[in-house]
């Protein structure tokens, strides 16, 4: 599909760049130059555009996120066209993910914060059910968390009217969340999205376990139809068995909310919130929050922080976007201790002092062991690497120079080391745990190294420059970024073709595994197009690596998965060279 980067559409709105694809729809960040703000569009696929069920799937989409008009859902704009183009405009928020949430916490979430994300959610699908709208794919990725800490509920696509005429899309869902009940098809309710709930507290309260994996499945078929089998024959396992401290009360809300019937499940979002806020604040007083306009009930919107933006002002938000990291809820305690002799003013003179000292002292060379600095530019205040850093330096020892290095999740950051005089050259990465990540000795080029990385979480990482078998000499180093496209997620039996080119060199495509499985990846280059993969796990660890898949232009890689999770998969040219190619899952 062309790239619609750089154009203008109806004269409003001005397309700004490609951030994410979904199974009928491509995403782009706009900007309303009209209104002045950023928004999401999500445009239809041409190869969808003149099939009259996708199209009414998009339209229908469209018209129930537009009548939803919640704090905590995500604004639509309604339903737009020019010429070929079928769009959906909607809010565009900068912020993260539960599921990178869960998956940075590598822990069970504290109670308390699952109930400070589970109150707007259930607040919000409350108001959807009352409206006549099911969700229908509740899940980890579409909880949105913005850079002020609100919390909103995302991608209505599947959504259906809860009535007789909308019986056309059975078994739509995740399977990971999916309800049995639509998973035979029935007409979906409010239990179906409280189902789905039940699998994304278990996910918060194990650490990203999930209950159903197919791992205990004894047919045969794709990971999804196992899934499926489990819950149409099993029960739920306990979460329990992943966190012993887990509370019974608790453990008995998410067991209920799995019930396999649904009449043995919660009757709505907000009796299941009633039962969260008894089990997780004993005595307290359950917090009512926006419904539907005109009931009796009362209503009272939970105050976002005082730095966070007002509902009006929420920047726009999509599934596929990156975010930033969401603050630490900090509580505020006084004490009765010592008090200081000297006046406040005094200390914190003392401390922007010090504090200054230090940052001059930091800023005067790179962070790292051992050798001494020849030339170095674009530090970060602390001194350390990041991404637009240059130095030059010296190899004096076997071991080599290791530098501190700051890098953002879901970089893909591209570090470069040449010898100076034929040096040889190795560059290693290291997580902040010590693990490696990623290692290179050549660039594919010969002698100078150059080092491609996934990151998978924003932290400190240590870079070790060395010369190969213990080489000595001078080299520079620079640390750069490799653009890419996020291509979407990826299941077993997929086939998709994309095509690399110069100014987007890498695709990341998502795979979720489970732990176990074997997994098949082929990627077939057209035209002579000699291919590269690369299966990255959830900790950011190159897992496996084939360029040639036996000394051809086509890459196979065959691996059983560690553990169950998030995998990428990365596909580019070799030499990041340009050009189209097959992917396929098995």
């Amino acid at each position: 599909m062309k790239d619609l980067s750089g154009t203008r559409l109806q004269n409003r709105y001005e397309v700004l760049e490609l951030i994410g694809r979904g199974g009928m729809a491509v995403v782009y960040k706009v900007r309303d130059t009209v209104r002045a703000v950023p928004l999401a569009m999500k445009l239809l696929r041409e190869d969808f555009a003149e099939d009259v069920v996708f199209l009414r799937r998009f339209q229908r989409e469209a018209q129930n996120l537009a009548r939803l008009q919640h704090p905590h859902i995500v604004r639509s704009y309604g339903l737009e066209r020019e010429g070929d183009y079928s769009f959906m405009l909607m809010d565009y928020v900068d912020g993260t993910t539960l599921r990178k949430e869960i998956f940075r916490a590598k822990a069970p979430l504290d109670p308390h914060r699952t109930l400070e994300i589970m109150r707007p959610v259930c607040s919000a699908l409350h108001y959807a059910h009352q409206m006549g709208i099911i969700h229908c794919d509740v899940k980890p990725a579409n909880i949105m968390i913005d850079t002020g800490g609100r919390v909103l509920v995302t991608d209505f696509g599947i959504a259906r009217m809860s009535d007789a005429a909308t019986s056309t899309m059975v078994g739509a869902g995740t399977p990971a969340y999916m309800s049995p009940e639509q998973i035979m098809g029935a007409d979906p309710t409010p239990e179906t999205d409280i189902y789905a709930i039940g699998a994304v507290l278990f996910e918060m309260m194990t650490g990203g376990e999930r209950p159903f994996t197919g791992e205990r499945s004894n047919q045969t078929g794709t990971t999804a139809e196992q899934v499926r089998w489990e819950k149409m024959n099993l029960d739920a396992p306990s979460p329990k068995k992943w966190n012993p401290a887990l509370t019974e009360d608790l453990e008995a809300i998410i067991l209920k909310c799995l019930h396999k019937n649904p009449d043995g499940r919660y009757g709505s979002t907000m009796e299941l919130l009633s039962a969260l806020e008894a089990a997780i604040v004993p005595g307290g007083v359950v917090e009512r929050l926006p419904s539907v306009m005109g009931e009796d009930e009362p209503e009272t919107v939970i105050e976002p922080p005082p730095d966070a933006y007002q509902p009006e002002d929420i920047p726009a938000v999509t599934p596929d976007s990156s975010g930033a990291d969401v603050p630490a809820a900090v509580e505020s305690s006084s004490s009765e201790g010592r008090r200081s002799k000297l006046p406040k003013w005094s200390w914190a003179l003392i401390g922007v002092v010090l504090l200054a000292g230090v940052y001059a002292l930091l800023r005067m060379f790179p962070v790292r062991l051992g050798g001494n600095i020849l030339q170095s530019s674009n530090l970060s205040p602390s001194g350390a690497l990041i991404i637009g850093s240059s130095l030059a330096d010296e190899v004096t020892g076997s071991e080599g120079d290791e530098w501190l290095i700051e890098l953002s999740e879901e970089d893909v950051v591209d570090i470069s080391m040449r010898g100076v005089d034929g040096m040889d050259t190795v560059l290693e990465l290291y997580d902040a745990q010590g693990v490696r990540i990623a290692i290179d000795d050549d660039g594919g080029e010969g002698h100078n190294a150059r080092l491609i990385a996934f990151i998978p979480e924003t932290a400190t990482y240590t870079l070790v420059a060395r010369g190969y078998d213990g080489a000595e000499g001078r080299y520079v180093l620079e640390v750069g970024e490799l653009p890419y496209e996020y291509m979407g997620e990826v299941e077993p039996g997929d086939e998709v073709n994309a095509t690399l080119t110069t100014g987007i060199p890498l695709h990341i495509w998502a795979y979720e595994g489970s732990a176990g499985e074997l997994i098949s990846i082929s990627m077939v280059g057209y035209d002579n197009f000699d291919s590269t993969l690369e299966l990255i796990d959830p900790d950011g660890r190159r897992l496996a690596f084939n360029d040639d898949s036996e000394g051809g232009v086509d890459s196979y890689l065959e691996v059983e998965l560690d553990y169950t999770g998030w995998y990428y998969i990365l596909t580019a040219g070799y030499g990041y060279q340009a050009g189209s190619y097959s992917l396929h899952i098995d």
